[in-house]
């Protein structure tokens, strides 16, 4: 494969960044120092080979596994976050602008928003017994008397972790199950992607991580790029 790209291919290129070549093919420096300062590459390792474009198939379109509507990224290294020798490994460039913060969304949106709340409804999370009524419970934090939907509404936001009364509380969520982990970070794809982002960063036991939602692609390492490596 060849470490080069065709005129053809860059203007295509520059054109997804937002970047429109002018006359006598110049661009505006103050376009490109804007694309090179707030674009990222993330890299996502595949026991698969899926050839030089990885598909990245969106919600309810997977046959196998879990269904996360997307692929997980890892930001610092090939190595840091989904990490394998064997490992293909394909990458995609990404603006800060294209990645959903989990802060953002706990401060500038809420569940009660058509494009959020379609989401909920799609995870019919708006149908659960508790929805919507507070409850105390024993297993719970003693001053924890959220509704389900509030209380899930700050773990879908980073406020609250999956961990130990709250694990449980998630997992006492029917159409959570004990897959509840998955099936929030599955909802936090899904509404980054109504709210017309590519990807959401999130914390898992790793760390940073993630998630591109789909449909979207992602190029193939180079293989002089693997040999370097």
């Amino acid at each position: 494969m060849s470490s080069f790209i065709s005129k053809v291919e860059l203007k295509y290129q520059l054109k997804k960044m937002g970047i429109n070549i002018v006359k006598g093919n110049y661009v505006r420096k103050s376009d490109l120092k804007k694309v090179i300062a707030t674009t990222n590459r993330y890299w996502h390792g595949s026991p698969k080979d899926h050839g030089d474009i990885l598909e990245v198939l969106p919600y309810s379109e997977v046959s196998y596994g879990h269904d996360f509507g997307g692929v997980f990224l890892s930001q610092e290294s090939k190595w840091g976050h989904i990490g394998s020798s064997k490992n293909f490994w394909y990458y995609i460039d990404l603006k800060d602008s294209e990645i959903l913060q989990l802060r953002e969304l706990y401060y500038h949106h809420n569940p009660k928003e058509l494009k959020i709340r379609k989401v909920l409804e799609l995870f019919e999370l708006l149908d659960t017994p508790y929805a919507t009524e507070k409850r105390h419970h024993r297993d719970y934090e003693e001053e924890d008397e959220r509704s389900d939907l509030d209380f899930i509404w700050d773990v879908i936001c980073g406020k609250g972790n999956m961990r130990g009364n709250n694990f449980v509380r998630l997992s006492n969520i029917a159409v959570l199950g004990e897959q509840a982990e998955w099936q929030i970070q599955t909802i936090q794809g899904q509404i980054a992607k109504e709210l017309g982002f590519k990807a959401i960063e999130m914390e898992d036991e790793r760390g940073t991580a993630y998630l591109l939602v789909g449909p979207n692609e992602m190029q193939k390492e180079d293989d002089d790029e693997q040999e370097l490596d």
